[in-house]
């Protein structure tokens, strides 16, 4: 788990500090993809090779880090992952760091059974990707699931609540959280 905050903290606060207006959304999902073999033909984890017989069932997991930032364009993308690596050397001045982030993200990816990927435009944004084998987690003891009523919130029946937001995902947000407690909502 530590590995693994390190990765998303530093790709979430990269897409922050690149991203002046718009959004960043981190996207976790169950790959399609086959989990990765190694060369004795069993998935591959990240603690060593996990072999079929009494062991945990592994599951390919997605994350995806998406920004409507500044972009990278393609033929720098190459040496983003190398030490020291920046795009321009204003891009230094105007954001700050030292350009070794993505290596150290690039090497934890690794160091944990995936491979890091980029894809990205000047002027549209950025998406960081990497998929990992991760092992299914059993608790000992059952955890109870709350029911999404069993959640108490105060009611505002009648109440009509004007939401003034430019960010679409905001809206859908608010209109959720407001639906919910029984709230009319109008957008502006």
């Amino acid at each position: 788990p530590t590995r693994l905050r390190q990765v998303l903290s530093n790709l979430i606060s990269n897409s922050v500090k690149f991203t002046e207006r718009g959004s960043v959304r981190l996207e976790i999902r169950l790959c399609t993809e086959a989990l990765p073999v190694g060369i004795d033909g069993k998935p591959v984890g990240s603690r060593g090779d996990v072999g079929t017989e009494g062991a945990a069932a592994m599951h390919c997991v997605e994350f995806t880090v998406h920004d409507t930032g500044i972009g990278i364009p393609a033929e720098q993308q190459h040496d983003l992952f190398s030490p020291f690596a920046q795009i321009h050397a204003s891009t230094a001045r105007l954001y700050g760091g030292t350009g070794l982030g993505l290596a150290i993200v690039h090497q934890l990816v690794e160091l944990m059974g995936g491979m890091l990927r980029v894809t990205s435009a000047p002027g549209v944004g950025s998406s960081f990707s990497f998929a990992l084998p991760l092992q299914a987690h059993h608790p000992t003891e059952p955890v109870e699931a709350v029911p999404p009523d069993a959640v108490v919130l105060a009611p505002c029946s009648g109440v009509r609540l004007l939401v003034v937001d430019d960010n679409p995902i905001n809206r859908a947000v608010m209109e959720n959280f407001a639906t919910r407690v029984g709230c009319a909502v109008e957008f502006a």
